[in-house]
């Protein structure tokens, strides 16, 4: 159980650091918009938005509970992909930072 939530905070670090660092660099926002321009950066962005994909599902979440107008069905689908998503991404990150040390 620990180790689920020790993995899934550094995968939500690492999606907000690779968001607001993004945001820093660029002066945009991440989202869906920056698959929209084609270019030799659209792996960069593309990759930029997997990254940050925790992120952006709890946003979405919270979104949905504050509308909560048809129900919070999408809400209780959204939150533990944002999860899931972000365990993984964690495990990227805990895997990769092992191997180097």
């Amino acid at each position: 159980m620990y180790t689920f939530l020790f993995v899934s905070a550094v995968g939500l670090v690492a999606a907000g650091f690779v968001r607001n660092l993004w945001s820093l660099v660029t002066g945009h926002e991440v989202g869906l918009s920056l698959l929209e321009e084609r270019g030799f950066l659209l792996p960069l962005r593309a990759m930029v938005l997997v990254m940050s994909a925790p992120l952006l599902l709890i946003g979405a979440c919270l979104y949905e509970l504050e509308q909560a107008s048809d129900g919070l069905f999408s809400w209780w689908i959204t939150l533990p992909a944002a999860l899931a998503c972000a365990f993984v991404q964690g495990v990227v990150v805990v895997v990769t930072l092992s191997s180097i040390s």
